[in-house]
C-alpha cells in the first residue's frame, strides 16, 4: 500500500506544483489534496476488498434473518446490520486514515508536498476531506445495496430504519476516520499510527466498561449499582461505539446493539439507551445532540491534536 501511495503522491506533485501560494486559495489547495486522496483510496485493493466484504455481509445478514427462527422482517435485518457495520467500518477507517500523513512522512514524500504551495494544515485537512468522502461513499454504497437486497429478500424496504442507520454509520465512520487521520498526523510511521488506533479500538470494545466502573469507584468508593450516578451513562456514551448504537436506534427506530464486551460491572441492560437513564424533558431533548456531539468530537479533536503535533515536527 505504501508503494501505491508514493506513486499517487508523485502524481499529486505534478498536479499541484504549477500554482503558487499567492495565485490559489487555501480551499483550492485543500481540494486538490482531497481529490488525490480520494482517488488513491478508490484505487486501493485493500479498500476495494473491504467494500466487497461489507456488501457480502449485507447479503448474509438479510439471508440469515429471512431463514432464521426469530423475527423475519426487513426491519429485523436492519437491526442486525449494525453489527457488521460496527466491525467493518472502523477497520475501513483505520485502513483509510492510518497511512495518510504518516505514510507520506515515512516515505519522504511529505517533504516534497511541503516544498510546494501547501501548508501542513492544508495537507492534513485535504487528506481528512478526501478520506471522509471515501468512507461516506462506501457507507452510501452499502445502504444502497441493502435497499436492493431488502427488495429481493422481503419485497419491501424499511426506509426510516435504513436511512437512520445510514446517516448514523456515516457519522460513525467519520469518528474513526478523524481518529485515524489525527493519529497519523501525529505519528512518525504508519506502524505507530496503526498500533495507537487499534489499541484505542480494542479499549473501546473490551475495556471501556472496566474503565468507567473504575472511575465510578474512584469517585464514589463503590462499584456502580442500580442507583448509578447520573453522569455514568454519559461517560459510557463517550465511547463512539455506544454513541453509534444509541443514535442509530433513536433515528431509525431499529434496535442496534453496541458491539463491545460487557462484564456486568455497570449493572444495566446492555441494550438500554441513554434516554432510558435520564429523566425530564430537558434531559431527554439533550440526548441526541449529546450523542451526535460525541461522534463529531471524535472526528475533530484528534485531527486538531495531530495538526498541532505535525506543526512542531522538523520534517527533514
Amino acid at each position: 500500500m505504501s508503494a501505491t501511495r508514493q506513486d499517487d503522491t508523485a502524481e499529486s506533485v505534478d498536479s499541484v506544483e504549477t500554482p503558487t501560494q499567492s495565485s490559489t486559495s487555501a480551499s483550492t489547495r485543500i481540494s486538490v489534496v482531497a481529490r488525490k486522496e480520494l482517488r488513491h483510496i478508490s484505487r486501493s485493493r485493500s479498500a476495494q476488498t473491504l467494500l466487497v466484504v461489507l456488501l457480502v455481509s449485507v447479503i448474509g445478514v438479510f439471508q440469515a434473518v429471512a431463514r432464521g427462527l426469530g423475527p423475519t422482517s426487513a426491519t429485523a435485518a436492519v437491526d442486525n446490520l449494525g453489527l457488521p457495520f460496527q466491525l467493518l467500518v472502523p477497520l475501513a477507517a483505520i485502513l483509510v486514515g492510518c497511512f495518510t500523513v504518516s505514510g507520506e512522512r515515512a516515505s519522504g514524500s511529505l517533504r516534497m508536498l511541503l516544498g510546494m504551495p501547501l501548508s501542513r494544515t492544508e495537507i492534513v485537512v485535504g487528506k481528512l476531506v478526501g478520506g471522509l468522502a471515501a468512507l461516506a461513499i462506501g457507507v452510501a454504497a452499502a445502504i444502497g445495496f441493502a435497499i436492493l437486497v431488502s427488495l429481493g429478500t422481503f419485497g419491501s424496504v424499511p426506509v426510516r430504519p435504513l436511512v437512520g442507520l445510514g446517516v448514523t454509520t456515516v457519522l460513525f465512520a467519520f469518528a474513526f476516520g478523524g481518529l485515524s487521520i489525527g493519529v497519523s498526523a501525529a505519528a512518525a510511521t504508519p506502524k505507530q499510527s496503526i498500533a495507537v488506533v487499534i489499541g484505542g479500538y480494542m479499549t473501546m470494545t473490551f475495556l471501556w466498561e472496566p474503565v468507567v466502573a473504575g472511575i465510578h469507584h474512584a469517585a464514589q468508593l463503590v462499584l456502580p449499582s442500580s442507583a448509578v450516578a447520573t453522569w455514568v451513562p454519559f461517560l459510557e456514551r463517550l465511547n463512539p461505539i455506544e454513541a453509534y448504537a444509541d443514535i442509530a436506534t433513536t433515528l431509525g427506530g431499529a434496535s442496534v446493539y453496541p458491539l463491545r464486551i460487557t462484564f456486568g460491572l455497570l449493572d444495566r441492560d446492555p441494550g438500554a439507551s441513554l434516554a432510558d437513564h435520564v429523566s425530564g424533558a430537558v434531559a431527554g431533548h439533550l440526548v441526541e445532540p449529546f450523542l451526535i456531539g460525541v461522534l463529531c468530537a471524535w472526528t475533530v479533536v484528534p485531527v486538531l491534536f495531530g495538526m498541532v503535533r505535525l506543526r512542531a515536527v522538523d520534517i527533514s
